[in-house]
Parts: C-alpha cells; sequence; structure tokens
C-alpha cells in the first residue's frame, strides 16, 4: 500500500546505484538536506533526490496536504513546483 511505502522510504535507506548517489550527492551539498528538511517540517512524510539530484520531492499523504503545503521563507534560486 501507499501509506506503508511511504513509511518505509521514512526510516530505510533505499538499496542500489541512485541510493548510493544521492547519499553521495547530499555530502557534498548540504543544502540538499535543508532541502529535504523543510519539505518534512511542512509535512511530507517522506522526501527524496530525483536521479541526478537536481530535484528534490516531497511525499505527502494526500493531494490536499500536498497543496496545502508552504515553505516559508525560501532561498532565491529555490522554486516550488
Amino acid at each position: 500500500a501507499l501509506g506503508e511505502a511511504l513509511v518505509i522510504l521514512g526510516v530505510a535507506r533505499p538499496v542500489g546505484a541512485a541510493a548510493d548517489l544521492a547519499f553521495a550527492v547530499e555530502e557534498k551539498y548540504p543544502i540538499l538536506l535543508q532541502a529535504k528538511e523543510r519539505l518534512r517540517q511542512a509535512g511530507a512524510t517522506g522526501t527524496l533526490l530525483s536521479g541526478s539530484g537536481s530535484a528534490v520531492l516531497g511525499l505527502f499523504p494526500t493531494q490536499e496536504e500536498a497543496d496545502h503545503a508552504t515553505l516559508d521563507s525560501l532561498p532565491p534560486h529555490w522554486e516550488l513546483l
């Protein structure tokens, strides 16, 4: 179920090359960890990077919660889509 997958994403380290790349990129660019934390503070139950790390994604329990999530005082070069 989707809810179970979100819980697993929140606590388990994904396995595979893409996950290994994500951890290396996050280590080199700590701002990505800050972005993930902001998404969690806005209500995301899981966060992850796109394949190349060019985007940080937040997983919300419902569409309504995602629609109402706000990320206050974003740095000027960040964009909320």
